[in-house]
């Protein structure tokens, strides 16, 4: 009975990773700008590739995130209501954004999307780790305020460019690998950190 249930559970989660595989995959294919990989890096980061929903409040008073990117519509006065922002950006409205994974990954793609472009159109390069790094802050939400959030968010973004160069996360979901030079993309002395 009970590798009955293992067998079950496995099912569910390997079916529900899929589904969100297909809708990655359907997002890269609708926003070039996008690179490959850097959902599931978020995704992973954030959330490890778990759709959050009325996850209950936390004890501590921080935010609570949601959905499969892991956003927050309710920063606590302190955090960055990046939910929001994704919803402006993409014009998919944070209750969207809720209602599954896949309207959450094509939200922060269409976000992603949108301000990769700009950066683009100024002459930056889309595959580029500084590029990706300045667009992935200005998604995040940890304020942009004090010496403390501004090393949380960049070791944000260095678990996402880090998952992006991994062979194995590449391998495991279809993307390929990215050779992003990290200690180039945050500089020497603060990649020693």
């Amino acid at each position: 009975m009970i590798k009955l249930q293992l067998t079950l559970a496995f099912a569910i989660v390997f079916s529900l990773f899929g589904n969100s595989q297909s809708a990655f995959q359907t997002a890269y294919t609708n926003h070039s700008n996008v690179p490959a990989g850097l959902l599931e890096a978020v995704a992973w980061n954030n959330t490890h590739m778990v759709h959050l929903q009325n996850a209950p409040e936390s004890c501590s008073g921080l935010p609570v995130a949601y959905g499969i990117m892991g956003l927050h519509d309710d920063g606590k006065n302190y955090f960055i209501e990046n939910g929001a922002i994704v919803a402006t950006l993409s014009g998919v409205t944070v209750d969207e954004q809720k209602l599954n994974a896949d309207n959450q990954i094509n939200a922060y793609a269409k976000a992603f999307d949108y301000l990769m472009e700009i950066r683009i159109n100024e002459g930056e390069f889309l595959n580029d780790g500084k590029t990706i790094r300045t667009v992935l802050h200005q998604l995040s939400e940890i304020p942009d305020s004090g010496v403390v959030n501004l090393l949380a968010r960049d070791i944000q973004v260095y678990s996402v460019l880090k998952f992006m160069n991994s062979e194995e996360k590449a391998s495991l979901h279809s993307f390929n690998v990215q050779n992003f030079n990290l200690p180039e993309v945050f500089g020497e002395a603060n990649f020693a950190v």
